[in-house]
């Protein structure tokens, strides 16, 4: 079952377009301003995702040009005016695959969908370095001058968000919002457990810690930058999520 981000704030086509696309058996989330679709890009995996030019927060063109420089892949399909040619080729030149009406029918839509699943997506880069760490988003697997360090599911997911987030400070509590799942039975003690743990595991014998750790601030991982090769650019969206800390 294909995963579809639905990035629109007009609640009406939001609505009509979640149906539809949930009988075609489309597993579909909502975001209704930039912001919220660029997060939702960023800490999961969606097969494509759909993005109204007209949304609140960060527009079209920010949430493709963000996305594509953290080597997202997903494929995005921006809906704008059928009239309005310049707002088109921005909107490729920004990272988007296609460019759609805002007044096609969700049957039509639907279609050009599957077509776009039919394409081969395009293949990035996705090993990040930093320090003597090489760090792989694919497959999750960390490396310390070679040597595999392995983490738990969580740690892997602390650890890119870390990355994608450096020199930033995030609370326990803005950890577990964003990294746990509402429904769990967790707490800010459990957010610290898996800092320590992964602390423990990235820090060398006598060395300090990547993790750092400031009173009423939170954590962060200290980075002086990331290797260019890993086609990663994260001060963008860190400051995008930053704001929302």
């Amino acid at each position: 079952m294909a995963k579809l981000l639905l990035v629109d704030s007009n609640k009406y086509r939001a609505e009509l377009l979640h149906n539809w696309f949930t009988n075609e058996f489309f597993t579909v989330t909502v975001a209704t301003n930039g912001a919220a679709g660029l997060e939702y890009l960023c800490f999961d995996y969606f097969d494509v995702c759909i993005i109204d030019w007209q949304i609140p927060l960060l527009s079209a063109i920010e949430i493709c040009a963000q996305y594509r420089s953290i080597g997202g892949t997903s494929r995005i399909v921006v809906l704008v005016d059928s009239s309005a040619e310049c707002d088109r080729i921005k909107a490729l030149d920004s990272g988007a695959d296609d460019c759609l009406s805002q007044s096609l029918s969700p049957k039509e839509l639907s279609a050009y969908v599957r077509a776009l699943l039919r394409r081969p997506n395009q293949i990035y880069n996705r090993k990040v370095q930093f320090h003597n760490y090489t760090f792989d988003l694919d497959c999750k697997c960390l490396t310390r001058d070679g040597v595999e360090i392995r983490l738990l599911p969580k740690e892997c997911q602390l650890l890119e968000f870390f990355i994608r987030h450096p020199n930033y400070f995030f609370t326990a509590d803005a950890l577990l919002a964003r990294l746990w799942q509402s429904g769990n039975q967790v707490s800010e003690g459990t957010v610290r457990t898996y800092i320590k743990t992964l602390r423990r595991k990235l820090q060398e014998p006598g060395g300090p810690s990547i993790i750092f750790t400031a009173p009423r601030q939170g954590y962060k991982i200290i980075v002086d930058s990331l290797a260019a090769t890993s086609q990663i650019n994260t001060g963008s969206v860190a400051k995008c999520e930053v704001l929302s800390a």
